[in-house]
């Protein structure tokens, strides 16, 4: 296998999309199932919630 077939590219996510992602977790109480829905590791959530909470405070 070439090294050139297997890189993805890092998908660049917004603050938004962050906090959407954050809220839809905090929502349905299930962060692996939205995680797993927008293709991500359930743990980069956590630490999307640990830093929107961190821009929230004052």
């Amino acid at each position: 296998m070439d090294a050139e077939e297997t890189y993805v590219r890092r998908r660049r996510w917004s603050w938004a999309e962050e906090r959407a992602v954050v809220e839809e977790a905090a929502a349905s109480g299930a962060v692996i199932g939205t995680a797993k829905r927008n293709g991500i590791q359930a743990q980069q959530v956590y630490r999307w919630r640990e830093r929107l909470s961190e821009r929230m405070e004052p």
